[in-house]
C-alpha cells in the first residue's frame, strides 16, 4: 500500500528532471520459465497468454493498470499449483479454463474480488489462488 502511494505521489508531483523515470511509467512484463511464470504491470494495460504444458506456480502484480492472464494456455496443472494475485490501484483479470478449479483465498483493503461462471462438473485439477487487493479489483472468470 505504502509503495503505491508513493508511486501515485511521483506522478501527481512535478517532476525535477522534467519527467519520471522510464522504469515507473508504462512497465509490463511477463516470463515464463520452467514451470512459472510471472507478470507484472505498472502505469500500463497488459493482458498475457501463458502457455506452459504444465503449470506449478505464478505471480501477477498490478500497480495503477490493468492486467490480463490468461491460462487458456496451460495443458494441466502441477499438483498443489500456486498463484499469487497482488493487485494495487488497478484491475487484474485471471482467465481459467474450465477443466480446472479454483480455490481462492482472499485479502482486500478496500478492494474486490469476483469470481464469474463456474467450472466444468468434472474439473478435477485444482488451483490455489491467493488474492491480495488494495484500492482494486481482481476478477477470476472460468471460460
Amino acid at each position: 500500500l505504502l509503495s503505491g502511494l508513493g508511486l501515485l505521489a511521483d506522478v501527481l508531483r512535478k517532476p525535477k528532471q522534467g519527467h519520471l523515470p522510464a522504469d515507473r511509467i508504462g512497465k509490463a512484463l511477463c516470463t515464463c520459465e520452467g514451470e512459472h511464470f510471472s507478470c507484472s504491470t505498472a502505469f500500463s494495460e497488459n493482458s498475457s497468454l501463458i502457455q506452459l504444458p504444465r503449470l506449478a506456480s505464478g505471480t501477477a502484480e498490478v500497480s495503477f493498470g490493468e492486467l490480463t492472464v490468461d491460462l487458456r494456455g496451460c495443458e494441466e496443472l502441477a499438483e498443489n499449483c500456486h498463484l499469487a494475485l497482488d493487485c494495487s490501484f488497478g484491475h487484474l483479470t485471471l482467465l481459467i479454463p474450465r477443466r480446472f478449479r479454483a480455490s481462492c483465498a482472499k485479502e482486500t483493503t478496500f478492494g474486490t474480488v469476483e469470481v464469474t461462471g463456474t467450472p466444468a462438473e468434472d474439473a478435477a485439477e485444482v488451483l490455489l489462488v491467493t488474492c491480495d487487493v488494495s484500492f482494486g479489483q481482481i476478477t477470476v472468470q472460468y471460460l
